[in-house]
């Protein structure tokens, strides 16, 4: 169990399979790191070691396990005795429908364990901002982290956790991130083979879980909790004001694209119309009026305030 009277830090990454026994799952692993432990230097120097081997001076078990597996074992093998890696955190679900619905349900599960059960406060997040991934339906998705960062602000809107501190970085700069991928491919093979394997070395330290905790825009409206006021009203106010500077944005640009304009209105009708129809959902599932989407369609006006509604 992780000390909790250390700074803890989660760092987190992903891995998936699509095997005949396990199907086809997502698999998200967070290596919760105590900075502050004297092993946290040796760990680093000796992951940096072995990277200095490898090609791009990176470490992915993916590669290595296909160029370099002795490697690969001996970088697991030097996690699984480092007490500054204080516990593994992996969870697992199937992937049905979209890869990033799997991803969030991972994340959501992770973030809540992680806060509400190991104290844990800060998540880093291996970026993904600019990459793609092909879906189950052969289509190719295009991956970002605001995504993530929806899943964990929907969690504490709706007072799942109380707080979480999230960031995607890098991981040819931040090098901790070395320890979450080596710990999500160990895990997933593990899970796809239906052998621990080599697993057994960091099983001391593993918590596996399926993802049962929901991200909230994948609940039912009736299910969701009901927003506080103030958290409502922000969300709605961005919501509006997002769409008000799309639609002055798209406006403004009629001429350079030679959108007919009369398609154009139709195409903005249509648009409002689907909005004021997830307003209204939206404000029903959470006892809250909305004000007309009228009083947004005019460049610099202000969001109503709470009082103005009544």
């Amino acid at each position: 169990m992780p000390n909790a009277s250390r700074r803890l830090i989660a760092y987190v990454d992903e891995s998936s399979r699509n095997t005949d026994q396990q199907g086809h799952f997502y698999l998200m692993s967070a290596a919760v790191i105590d900075r502050m432990s004297p092993d946290f230097q040796t760990l680093m120097r000796k992951l940096h070691r072995i990277a200095l081997h490898q090609p791009q001076k990176n470490l992915h078990a993916f590669q290595m396990e296909r160029s370099t597996p002795h490697v690969l074992q001996y970088a697991e093998q030097v996690i699984a005795s480092c007490s500054a890696v204080q516990i593994i955190l992996s969870v697992r679900a199937p992937i049905l429908d979209s890869w990033e619905a799997a991803r969030q349900r991972c994340l959501a599960e992770l973030v809540t364990r992680g806060s509400q059960g190991l104290g844990v406060k800060e998540f880093v997040l291996d970026t993904r901002d600019g990459s793609f991934q092909r879906s189950p339906g052969h289509n190719q998705e295009k991956l970002n982290d605001y995504h993530d960062i929806h899943t964990i602000q929907g969690l504490i809107a709706a007072g799942d956790i109380s707080e979480a501190n999230l960031m995607h970085a890098d991981d040819r700069r931040t090098h901790e991130l070395w320890v979450a991928d080596i710990a999500a491919f160990a895990t997933s093979r593990a899970l796809a083979l239906g052998n621990p394997g080599r697993l057994r070395w960091l099983a001391h330290r593993l918590e596996l879980r399926e993802a049962r905790v929901i991200p909230v825009d994948q609940r039912h409206p009736s299910s969701r909790r009901i927003l506080s006021p103030s958290v409502f009203q922000l969300r709605l106010d961005e919501v509006k004001i997002q769409a008000r500077e799309a639609l002055f944005d798209t406006r403004g640009n009629l001429a350079a694209t030679g959108v007919d304009w009369a398609s154009f209105v139709a195409d903005t009708v249509k648009m409002r119309d689907e909005l004021e129809a997830k307003l209204r959902e939206f404000a029903k599932s959470n006892n809250c009026d909305i004000p007309s989407l009228d009083d947004y369609l005019h460049r610099g006006s202000q969001a109503p305030t709470g009082d103005e509604q009544n």
